[in-house]
């Protein structure tokens, strides 16, 4: 009867308990699912309140689709997200995955065969078996966690040498033995305590919300005071990863139109002309790139298909709908392939050469000069089609000589500097953080930072006191400042400022008219006579270099900052989470 008796309860248990969901929030990204048990009554009268508050939050948000172990405080409208980020709108410490709290049976998945992230067919299981049977067994779910952040912090935009010393101020935090890591632009390589090294291959983006939340999580990581969760980190983590974009596709489609279009007059000196041509040659680009994200064949020559296809539409505009000078047909496409100009590379490059990673910095300013030819060659070959004598009128020759798209742009436009970045900066500016993934509602601070360094920059370069190069490092300088300044106060990585200000600027532009010089040589057409790479370097270096001053000015308050907010009390109302041995052990 005892036996029956048993086997009943436990029939009814099973049958309580609810199974993990396998929905769309669910994809390969996630890698824990926590779950309740039913609780026997025993268990349920020990239980404390906050913890069954949590339950029931839980169970309500997953009965609404929502992400495991946060409530939705999503607020959209027209693919637009108002709200804050749901998962560190506040202290990480207060945040750690409510739902994971001491005394609940919880059920996590099986992780083994589950890919680390961002296309690395590395898998969990994989770099769990090398520590089996070794001393370091017990820090092998660390080393995963290590492990995903490297991925993360690469694919979200931070360079080489500040996600190094990241990693390795996570590694010294949490007790990881004789840790190298080291990056470079294509790979990862991590090795432990003479161990085996793992090899990891990255992915190479810019996404601003994402960016922050996982700054946000390894300074915790790398600046806690006591014994980190690594269970409720990992968990955290893919919440994280799961998160959707705070746009929606066809309002980013609607940015990128926009902040072509602005460029014309805010970036490259235009007219309202150029602002109304830049709209007609911008959705070719716009459709290259919708189409070759749906073709993996097209996705590799993405480079190539989107200067080719500008320079289709670009003579027919030229031609056909608003024949103008030949100096305002170099900021249309300038404009339209503004996004594409390896501005963030040339700054990344000259600033990890001064950090100590030569070769990783050095790849990155040849890639650089690589893809500014790479844009010229297509943008001359899709120009043959529509464009053979297309500057006939206007310089009196025909053949090759006239038909090579234009490299001297119009001297000063016609709109007050005062105007421009006073006042279109500002849509401007809008849009361009809009491309980058920044949420509304934390969009103010680097606007600001943006905002006031691109108005220092055009009053010092009018005042026509100080040399271009000086001009750039105090511009670059300031932007580096006031965005260590938004950093300390917010904790959102400073690169989310400095981006806009680099991309406006656009060191690579003058890259690309060099290259394209060099083509008009080739047909004797014998303009100024410059130096595409002394040119192009001593422009990186001079944006590095105030970069560096200001990080090396800001680094130990932004150390003492980091110790500071991951060393707060947790709040009264956050639940006791497993320490990682139970965590492991769980799994």
């Amino acid at each position: 009867q005892q036996q029956q008796q048993q086997q009943q309860q436990q029939q009814q248990r099973q049958k309580a308990r609810p199974t993990p969901s396998t929905s769309a929030a669910s994809s390969a990204v996630i890698a824990a699912i926590a779950t309740r048990t039913l609780m026997n009554s025993d268990d349920a009268a020990s239980s404390s309140s906050s913890s069954s508050d949590s339950s029931s939050e839980l169970e309500e948000g997953r009965a609404k689709g929502e992400p495991s172990g946060t409530k939705a405080r999503t607020l959209r409208f027209c693919g637009v997200d108002f709200g804050r980020h749901p998962i560190t709108s506040g202290l990480i410490q207060d945040k750690l995955c409510p739902a994971v709290t001491r005394g609940d049976n919880f059920l996590v998945a099986d992780r083994s065969n589950r890919a680390l992230a961002f296309g690395c067919e590395v898998t969990e299981g994989q770099i769990r078996l090398i520590y089996n049977g070794s001393v370091h067994e017990e820090q092998s779910e660390a080393v995963v966690l290590v492990l995903r952040l490297c991925l993360a912090l690469s694919a979200f935009g931070h360079n080489c040498t500040d996600a190094e010393q990241i990693v390795k101020d996570i590694c010294r935090n949490l007790g990881l033995p004789g840790v190298v890591v080291t990056f470079d632009l294509q790979r990862c390589s991590f090795s432990m305590a003479g161990l085996p090294s793992h090899t990891l291959n990255l992915s190479r983006g810019i996404h601003a919300d994402k960016l922050a939340a996982v700054t946000k999580l390894a300074t915790y990581l790398s600046s806690a005071p006591t014994s980190v969760n690594i269970g409720a980190c990992s968990v955290m983590l893919d919440q994280i990863l799961e998160e959707p974009d705070p746009y929606g596709k066809w309002f980013q489609i609607f940015a990128f139109q926009a902040l072509c279009m602005c460029a014309a007059i805010c970036a490259f000196g235009g007219s309202y002309m150029d602002i109304l041509a830049a709209g007609l040659c911008a959705p070719i680009v716009t459709i290259t790139l919708r189409v070759s994200s749906y073709l993996k064949t097209l996705r590799r020559l993405e480079g190539v298909l989107i200067p080719t296809t500008l320079g289709l539409v670009l003579p027919v505009v030229w031609r056909y709908m608003m024949p103008t000078e030949p100096c305002h047909v170099v900021s249309w496409y300038l404009s339209c392939l503004l996004v594409f100009l390896p501005g963030s590379q040339l700054v990344y490059g000259a600033y990890e050469v001064e950090g100590g990673s030569i070769l990783t910095g050095g790849g990155r300013l040849i890639g650089a000069i690589v893809r500014c030819m790479f844009l010229v060659l297509g943008l001359s070959l899709g120009w043959q089609v529509f464009g053979h004598d297309a500057a006939t009128p206007y310089i009196g020759k025909e053949g090759a000589i006239a038909s090579v798209p234009p490299r001297e742009a119009c001297g000063g436009g016609p709109i007050p500097w005062m105007m421009v970045f006073g006042v279109y900066n500002i849509p401007m500016l809008f849009f361009c953080l809009v491309g980058l993934n920044c949420r509304i509602r934390a969009m103010l601070g680097p606007f600001g930072v943006a905002y006031l360094s691109l108005l220092a920059f055009i009053a010092l370069g009018q005042g026509k006191e100080l040399p271009p190069t000086m001009v750039n490092i105090i511009t670059v300088f300031l932007a580096g400042c006031l965005g260590a300044v938004y950093e300390y106060i917010t904790g959102t990585p400073k690169q989310v400022a400095l981006i806009p200000v680099v991309l406006i600027l656009a060191p690579g532009a003058g890259a690309v008219l060099d290259a394209l010089g060099g083509l008009h040589r080739s047909v004797y057409d014998m303009g100024p006579n410059t130096h595409m790479w002394d040119g192009l370097i001593l422009e990186s270096a001079s944006y590095a270099f105030g970069l560096y001053l200001a990080q090396a000015v800001w680094r130990p308050l932004m150390k003492k900052r980091s110790r500071n907010w991951a060393g707060k009390p947790r709040s009264q109302s956050t639940p006791n989470l497993p320490d990682a041995n139970e965590f492991t052990h769980r799994i």
